[in-house]
C-alpha cells in the first residue's frame, strides 16, 4: 500500500492506497502515532503511494472494504493477435476507457511462440457466463481490432479463481491454474523459485531449514514488539 498497491479491481475501487483509512507508525524518534485524513493528515497523504520506510515503520493499517459479490461472478480470458497487429492493439488499449472497472485487461507480447503474438488477458467482473464476458469485450476498442484468436475464456464463481489466474499460479494470465494448487503450495513455489541450476540444492536446504512461512510464534513476537 505504501508504494501504491496495484489490484485487479482498481478500475472500480482505485489503488490499494486509495482504500487505506489509517496507518499506524513508529517514527524515527521512537514515538508511536496514527495517521488518517484528519489526524497527521500530511503524513497520511505522503504514505498513500509515496513509498515505504521513509518516515518510520508502519506496523498497522486499517482498510476500507468493498463489496466482493460482483467479483465472485467472473470470467477470465486470453486472446492473441498476430504481432503485425501490435501497433493497432496498443493504440486501442491506450484510448480505452477501462469499462467502468468491469474489465481488468493487460497486454503483453510473446516472442516465445511461432508466430509471435500480441496478447490480451484479464478478467470480466460481474458476469454470469463466458458468453457475457465475450460480449462485454466486443464493446471495447481493443477487441474491435480484427484478427483476434480466442485462446481461453472460462467462467468462475470465486474471486480467488480469477486472482490465481492473474497471479503466479496461472503464470500471470497465461494458463488455467491447477484446481489442486492451494495457496500454501503457491507460496512454497514462490519460495523455491529463486533457485537456479547451480544453487538449487543449497537454496532448497536453506528454505527447508529456516521455514520462510511465518508461524504463530512470529506473529506473537510482532504483537509483543508493537
Amino acid at each position: 500500500m505504501l508504494g501504491g498497491g496495484l489490484i485487479e479491481m482498481d478500475g472500480r475501487y482505485g489503488l490499494g492506497c486509495d482504500n487505506v483509512a489509517k496507518f499506524q507508525y513508529i517514527l524515527a524518534n521512537g514515538s508511536r502515532v496514527s495517521a488518517t485524513a484528519k489526524v497527521n493528515s500530511e503524513l497520511f497523504w505522503a504514505s498513500c503511494g509515496g513509498g515505504g520506510g521513509l518516515f518510520g515503520i508502519v506496523f498497522g493499517m486499517t482498510m476500507k472494504l468493498g463489496n466482493r459479490t460482483p467479483y465472485d461472478r467472473n470470467a477470465f480470458f486470453r486472446y492473441d493477435w498476430e504481432i503485425s497487429r501490435a501497433a493497432e492493439v496498443v493504440q486501442a488499449y491506450s484510448s480505452w476507457d477501462l469499462s467502468e472497472g468491469n474489465i481488468s485487461l493487460k497486454l503483453k507480447s510473446d516472442f516465445a511462440v511461432i508466430p509471435p503474438v500480441i496478447r490480451a488477458f484479464g478478467v470480466c467482473w460481474d458476469v454470469d457466463s463466458d458468453t457475457a464476458c465475450e460480449a462485454a469485450l466486443n464493446n471495447t476498442s481493443v477487441f474491435a481490432v480484427p484478427g483476434r484468436i480466442k485462446r481461453l475464456n472460462q467462467f468462475a464463481t470465486s474471486i480467488l479463481d480469477a486472482l490465481k489466474f492473474m497471479g503466479k499460479a496461472g503464470n500471470y494470465g497465461q494458463k488455467i491454474p491447477f484446481e489442486s494448487l492451494t495457496f500454501e503450495m503457491s507460496f512454497l513455489n514462490q519460495s523455491f523459485e529463486a533457485a537456479s541450476k547451480s544453487n538449487s540444492v543449497r537454496w532448497a536446504n536453506t528454505v527447508l531449514t529456516y521455514q520462510p512461512r511465518p508461524g504463530l510464534g512470529y506473529f506473537q513476537r510482532v504483537i509483543d514488539f508493537c
